[in-house]
């Protein structure tokens, strides 16, 4: 675009994290940092409006450095916020699509509980947690929303998770155990880096199951009985992923 003066560079995971949204929707990024996917939003010509949202006032002034950088500051507006709170009184261009990613599960469920009144308004939710993905996947079963696409990727050695949520109503969507655990869009595509992932589990237990093996113990028994539990979980996944 005519007023993008470099290339946006982003990780892999936030490109995946960009694309997961829904070409169109007024955005808006929770814990922004550095206003990196509102911006790339705005330039790619995937929204016309977006908001750059932090807690703290350093991530929001090097998120403001960036929109002038991209000259974008018409189009992307930074908002000092505890997570959705400081989204309340926006009734023009208010947020269709919640971004929140970078942050552990938790939290992500805390921000959208203190904010449901946004949360609820908005169109979709696109999350990232870094971590307790199960609840995660939980919160939102338990508070109506269906889970309808996830992608998955392994960066930096570490695995990451990207759901998009739209609310269904007043019908909860009952996942099983395993769906919350892995995702049930996960399962359903028989993504090649969750596969990759389970492997991975499974070879950690095994290790793991060994080395408690050489300590005596009714503790070390019982902890070896935890990991083989998990281990027939894993297996029995991975068992119906590879299925022809």
């Amino acid at each position: 675009m005519e007023n993008m003066k470099s290339p946006i560079k982003m990780s892999s995971r936030l490109h995946k994290v960009a694309d997961m949204i829904t070409p169109g929707l007024i955005v808006a990024d929770i814990g922004t940092d550095h206003g990196y996917i509102p911006i790339y939003q705005v330039l790619t010509g995937k929204a016309h409006v977006a908001y750059a949202c932090d807690v703290a006032e350093g991530p929001l002034s090097r998120a403001a450095d960036n929109i002038r950088l991209y000259n974008v500051g018409d189009k992307v507006k930074t908002v000092l916020s505890d997570g959705l709170c400081g989204l309340t009184d926006i009734k023009a261009d208010a947020p269709e699509a919640i971004v929140i990613a970078g942050m552990g599960g938790s939290l992500i469920c805390r921000i959208l509980a203190d904010g449901s009144r946004v949360a609820a308004g908005a169109k979709e939710l696109v999350l990232s947690p870094h971590s307790e993905w199960y609840e995660v996947r939980l919160f939102l079963q338990n508070n109506c929303y269906r889970i309808v696409d996830e992608d998955m990727l392994k960066e930096d050695g570490k695995y990451y998770v990207i759901m998009r949520a739209e609310h269904a109503g007043s019908v909860a969507e009952h996942l099983k155990d395993e769906e919350l655990k892995f995702g049930p869009v996960l399962m359903k595509k028989r993504h090649p880096v969750l596969m990759d992932y389970l492997k991975k589990e499974k070879d950690t237990c095994e290790k793991i199951k060994k080395n408690l093996a050489d300590n005596a113990g009714e503790s070390a028994r019982s902890k070896i009985d935890e990991f083989e539990k998990k281990e027939a979980l894993l297996d029995g996944v991975l068992g119906k992923l590879m299925e022809v």
